[in-house]
C-alpha cells in the first residue's frame, strides 16, 4: 500500500486508521473525487486566446519571500518593480507545494507534487536534518525542465545563492540539466542580487542568439539577512532612514513588533528591508532586460519557493516548542520548513510574458503549474504521463464547472511531517505520527487560529488526501548517504550538526543562541560564478 511508504510501514498505522484510510480511498474512487492531474492525452481546455511562444525564459526566485509582505511593501510605499507589477500576470493566490525548498523547487522544474518527484522526502515519519540518512534525492525516471531545454539546443543556467540550487553535488537533483552554474554566497547583510544580474545579463546576451535560453535566477537575502547575530541586525537597522523604518513598520499582521526592541522584531524588520531590496532587484533585472529589447522574446516567472514564519503560531498545540536538527536546540521562534500554515504556503508568483497584459488574477494556482506553462511557452518536449500541473493561462479565463481546485503541499524539513490539502478557503492539515487533522476556515480565519471539528470536513479531505498518499513514489534505491565533504558543506550551512564524518551521531550540544536556517550557502561557496 503506497501509504505505508510514508509511514514506513503499514504496521505502524493503528489499525482505525488504516480502515479509515482504505473506506476514504474506496468513496473517493466511487464518487470520482479530483486527484489534481491532467492526462497529457487529453486536452486540458485552455481557456485563453493565445499560448504564444517565447525564446527564452527566466526564472527568478526570491526566497523565503511570503505573500502577504511581498505586496503589502509594494502596496503602502511604491517602489521600482510597483509599475512592472501591474504589466503582470499577478497570481494573487498561489500557494507552494512544500515548507522548504528542495521538495518545492523540485515541484517548480517538474510540475509534479513533492510525492511524486521524492526530492527532499524523509523515509520517516519525524524528519530531523542534524542525523542520517539525508533526505532522498529525486527519482531517477523524472524529467526536469532543463534537461528537457538542452535536449532541444538551448543554454540552461543557474545563478544562485542558494546551496540546493548551486553546488551540484548536495542539491538532491534540482540541477539537472543545468549546463553553467554560478555559485554565491550571502554575507552579513550584503546584496548580492547585482552582482547576479550582471553575471547572467552576460550570460543572456550570449546564448539569445543561439538557440535562446532557460535561467534560473535564485535570491537569497530575504532567507539570510534576518538570521545573522542581534549585533549584526541593530547595525544594519540603524542605518535605515526614518522613512524606510516607517514603512517596514507599517506591516505588522501579527503583533510581531509589539516590544520594538525584541530580538524577533528586529529580524522582522530586517526580514522586510531585505524583501524591499529583492523588489528593487527584480525591477532592475526587468528594466535591463527591456533596454536591450529582450522582453520582446522572453517570458519571465517571479516566484518564491516558500514563506517565513515569525511566532504568528507560537505556543499553538501543533507548533514544537523548540527548533531541533541545526546547530544547537534553540526556542521556535521564526524559519520555515516546520510547518503548513499561509505564512509558509501563500506566496507571490508573477509572470511577464509578450503575449499578455498586466491583470490580477483570482483563480488558486500552484508552484506546480510553473512548469507546464514553461514548457508550451518555449515549446518544449516535456511532458510527464500525469502531471500535477496546470497551464497558468487556465487561469485568466476558468472553466465555469462549479469544481473547486484541489492544492497540495508536503515535506517537512524537521518535525512531524505533515500534508496540506486545501480546495477553496477550507484547508486541512494531516500529521503523520499523530495522524490527528487540523481543518481551517480561511474565509473566517485566515490567520488559522481556530481548528475546526467538523466531521464532514474529516470525510471530504480524507479521500483527498488519500489520493495524495497513494500517489508517493516508491524509494528507488536505499537511503543513500552524503560525503565527508558533503558533511562539511551541509553542517557550515546549518545542518547536520551532530553528525560527525564517519557516519555515527554526535550527542546534542546544550540549547543556546540559534545559528542557522534552511537553505544557507556553504562556506568555501565562492562570491561569484
Amino acid at each position: 500500500m503506497p501509504v505505508a511508504l510514508f509511514l514506513q510501514d503499514d504496521l505502524t498505522m493503528p489499525y482505525l486508521l488504516r480502515c479509515a484510510l482504505l473506506l476514504a480511498l474506496l468513496l473517493s474512487a466511487c464518487t470520482g473525487e479530483p486527484d489534481g492531474t491532467h492526462e497529457n492525452d487529453a486536452d486540458p481546455g485552455v481557456a485563453t486566446a493565445t499560448t504564444g511562444s517565447v525564446d527564452n525564459l527566466l526564472l527568478v526566485c526570491i526566497d523565503t519571500v511570503r505573500a502577504d509582505a511581498f505586496y503589502s511593501l509594494g502596496e503602502s510605499s511604491a517602489d521600482a518593480l510597483s509599475p512592472w507589477q501591474e504589466r503582470a500576470l499577478d497570481f494573487r493566490r498561489a500557494s507552494s507545494a512544500s515548507s522548504w525548498t528542495v521538495p518545492a523547487f523540485g515541484s517548480v522544474l517538474t510540475g509534479l507534487w513533492p510525492s511524486e518527484h521524492a526530492a527532499g522526502r524523509f523515509d520517516r515519519v519525524v524528519a530531523e536534518m542534524s542525523v542520517r540518512p539525508p533526505p532522498l534525492p529525486a527519482a531517477d525516471d523524472v524529467e526536469f525542465l532543463p534537461q528537457a531545454a538542452g535536449k532541444q539546443g538551448m543554454h540552461t543556467a543557474s545563478f544562485s545563492a542558494s546551496t540546493w540550487t548551486n553546488y551540484r553535488v548536495i542539491s538532491l537533483g534540482l540541477l539537472r540539466g543545468f549546463d553553467e552554474v554560478a555559485r554565491y554566497q550571502v554575507a552579513a547583510q550584503d546584496l548580492l542580487a547585482p552582482t547576479m544580474i550582471d553575471d547572467l545579463m552576460r550570460s543572456f546576451a550570449k546564448h539569445r542568439a543561439e538557440g535562446g535560453g532557460l535561467y534560473l535566477l535564485h535570491l537569497m537575502e530575504a532567507h539570510d539577512w534576518h538570521t545573522r547575530s542581534e549585533e549584526s541586525l541593530d547595525a544594519y537597522l540603524a542605518g535605515l532612514d526614518e522613512q524606510e523604518l516607517a514603512v517596514l513598520t507599517a506591516f505588522d499582521p501579527s503583533g510581531t513588533c509589539r516590544d520594538r526592541d525584541s530580538l524577533i522584531c528586529k529580524r522582522f524588520l530586517v526580514y522586510l528591508s531585505a524583501i524591499r531590496a529583492q523588489r528593487e532587484a527584480v525591477a532592475t533585472l526587468l528594466d535591463r532586460l527591456q533596454a536591450v529589447n529582450g522582453l520582446d522574446d522572453t517570458a519571465v516567472v517571479l516566484f518564491s519557493d516558500h514563506g517565513e514564519e515569525f511566532s504568528e503560531h507560537a505556543g499553538a498545540a501543533r507548533t514544537p516548542a523548540r527548533r531541533e536538527g541545526f546547530a544547537r536546540s534553540y526556542p521556535y521562534e521564526y524559519g520555515h520548513g516546520g510547518t503548513m500554515y499561509e505564512e509558509i504556503l501563500h506566496v507571490p508568483l508573477l509572470v511577464w510574458h509578450p503575449a499578455h497584459d498586466g491583470a490580477v488574477v483570482d483563480e488558486p494556482v500552484s508552484l506546480v503549474d510553473i512548469a507546464p506553462s514553461v514548457a508550451r511557452w518555449l515549446d518544449l518536449d516535456f511532458a510527464p504521463q500525469a502531471w500535477a500541473g496546470r497551464h497558468l493561462e487556465e487561469a485568466l479565463a476558468p472553466a465555469d464547472d462549479g469544481e473547486e481546485r484541489v492544492l497540495y503541499a508536503s515535506g517537512i524539513a524537521y518535525g512531524e511531517q505533515q500534508v496540506a490539502v486545501r480546495r477553496g478557503a477550507r484547508k486541512a492539515v494531516w500529521f503523520a505520527a499523530s495522524s490527528d487533522s487540523d481543518f481551517f476556515d480561511l474565509a473566517t480565519d485566515p490567520a488559522e487560529r481556530q481548528p475546526l471539528a467538523s466531521p464532514d470536513w474529516a470525510l471530504h479531505f480524507d479521500g483527498l488526501l488519500v489520493d495524495y498518499l497513494d500517489s508517493i513514489l516508491a524509494p528507488q534505491a536505499p537511503p543513500g548517504t552524503f560525503s565527508d565533504q558533503q558533511i562539511k558543506s551541509l553542517q557550515a550551512i546549518g545542518y547536520l550538526q551532530n553528525a560527525d564524518t564517519n557516519g555515527t551521531t554526535a550527542p546534542r550540544e546544550a540549547p543556546g543562541q540559534e545559528q542557522g536556517q534552511p537553505d544557507k550557502p556553504p562556506a568555501e561557496a565562492s562570491a561569484g560564478p
